[in-house]
């Protein structure tokens, strides 16, 4: 990490000084600590997730989904006498009575982070070779229920980055903008089902966020304008859904929806075998991703590609495992399109050993083009993932990748865990190029054939010191190869801390 004084220091130390002021706002007298969950795993080596966390959470508390502030549930409140949360006031505001009654609830979220590649952001392959940088993410929502049959939905988010000297992307800055703003129509077909239609701006994530997250790591969250049906009955879901992604600019409210690409699919969860030891779920899946102007290996042309996949998940005993299996076929100009995805997270709990330590182990392939001159394009594309699911540097992307990733975390305390891990990563195939987030190319990687990319050496810390503050610290030491350094890439340093408010 660079040792500079001046103006990493500076916004490392104000960083600091933020988390403090939020540590002050977020513990007052009598707030509650004990009812909310442990810190969420690192990013090294996550716990199986479930596809659509259920909206329930302790009353007045965030909701134990990580990110996804319209998931929360906070009807219970509607008896006074459990508004005794700090933030209670603000989760349940009533507006009228009766059977159906009107509510309102108001949250937000603040969160800094500081990002220092003190050797070769991007490898150096963009000739920016240490850059240290300041971003803040703003969120305010308000969610309006009218009983159980309507609700209306409205989020603003705020993202600015201060000392990039790399080129500012979307996923940096967006300055203010609506980040969503949705109206649900809900109608209980028995006691236990419901159909809801859901029509505007949207955040869609859907299974492990290893082909749809909500991009929570980067400054600016992903979100899609259209429609999206879900059915729920007895823990069987079904969602069909039919969007456009919306383009982050620059500026204040200049997002719109991307006229060049139509997003749609149908994605269901089936619970096969539920309690212990053994718990199965399986998710099953059909999107089309369907873009005008795409480009591969130098050709350009529409990509009308179809992703299908199965993932299974679930625990026995004390493992947990995350499988997921993925084919895309379809056209990219006159060539046909061959691609594939298989990834695994599986681990190993002792419980009942102090600190309770995971083995774990993730293992991923993507395929890559075997052959810009066969008619067949090969490569995977990973469509909206979450960018972080390697590391937070995001230095690799999901596309013509195997990436082994055993890894260790421990929990010394219930609001802390530690992790360690090491990525093994290679190409899939010579023949393509290595990819970095969101598919963008590394540069002149395509003019060696070798697979060797090299090796992510990561540590980090996750810890909720109160139930409305999280601080995350990882460093990352990535040793290249030759697939890096035959293009004239480097080794990389870099370390990520940042502290989020959330209530």
């Amino acid at each position: 990490m660079s040792t500079r004084n001046s103006p990493s220091t500076r916004r490392l130390m104000a960083l600091s000084g933020a988390g403090l002021v939020a540590l002050g706002l977020a513990a007052p007298a009598g707030a509650q600590t004990a009812a909310q969950p442990a810190a969420a795993p690192a990013p090294a080596a996550p716990a199986a997730a479930p596809a659509s966390p259920p909206r329930v959470n302790p009353p007045g508390l965030p909701s134990r989904s990580p990110t996804e502030r319209w998931r929360e549930d906070h009807s219970a409140l509607a008896d006074p006498a459990k508004r005794t949360g700090f933030f209670a006031p603000l989760k349940y505001i009533p507006l009228s009575e009766g059977e159906n009654p009107i509510y309102l609830t108001l949250g937000g979220e603040y969160r800094l982070r500081f990002d220092d590649f003190s050797e070769n952001a991007a490898f150096g392959l963009r000739g920016v070779d240490d850059d240290d940088y300041l971003q803040q993410r703003a969120m305010v929502y308000a969610d309006l229920h009218f009983g159980s049959v309507a609700r209306v939905f409205v989020e603003l988010s705020d993202t600015r980055t201060w000392g990039k000297e790399a080129t500012l992307t979307a996923s940096d800055q967006s300055m203010t903008e609506l980040q969503q703003a949705f109206v649900d129509l809900t109608a209980g077909t028995s006691k236990t089902s419901t159909i809801t239609l859901r029509a505007g701006r949207q955040e869609i994530p859907l299974g492990s966020g290893r082909l749809l997250g909500v991009r929570d790591a980067p400054n600016q969250r992903r979100s899609y304008d259209g429609l999206r049906g879900m059915f729920e009955s007895d823990g069987y879901t079904v969602s069909a859904f039919w969007t456009r992604p919306v383009l982050n600019g620059l500026e204040s409210f200049d997002d719109e929806p991307d006229d060049n690409l139509e997003f749609k699919g149908v994605y269901a969860t089936l619970p096969i075998a539920k309690g212990k030891p053994f718990s199965l779920s399986a998710d099953v899946y059909l999107m089309n991703y369907d873009r005008d102007g795409a480009s591969f290996q130098g050709a350009t042309g529409e990509e009308d590609r179809n992703t299908i996949g199965v993932r299974l998940f679930g625990t026995l005993d004390d493992f947990d495992y995350n499988w997921e299996f993925v084919y895309q076929f379809g056209q990219f100009g006159d060539s046909d399109i061959s691609a594939y995805a298989f990834g695994t997270d599986t681990g190993y709990t002792l419980s009942d050993v102090v600190l309770k330590p995971r083995l774990g182990v993730k293992f991923d392939i993507a395929s890559g083009d075997d052959s810009r001159t066969d008619g067949e394009l090969n490569t995977f594309n990973p469509l909206f993932p979450n960018n972080a699911y390697f590391t937070l540097a995001s230095l690799t992307g999901y596309s013509n990748l195997v990436s082994v990733f055993p890894s260790l975390r421990i929990q010394p305390l219930d609001e802390l865990t530690l992790s360690a891990g090491a990525d093994f990563l290679w190409r899939q195939t010579g023949n393509d190029s290595v990819y970095m987030a969101n598919m963008a190319v590394a540069p002149r990687t395509i003019l060696n054939d070798d697979k060797d990319i090299g090796t992510a050496y990561v540590l980090e810390a996750n810890w909720r010191p109160v139930q409305y503050i999280t601080v995350v610290g990882q460093y990352v030491n990535f040793q290249t190869d030759d697939a890096i350094r035959l293009a004239g890439g480097d080794d990389v340093n870099f370390f990520q801390l940042r502290t989020t408010l959330r209530f």
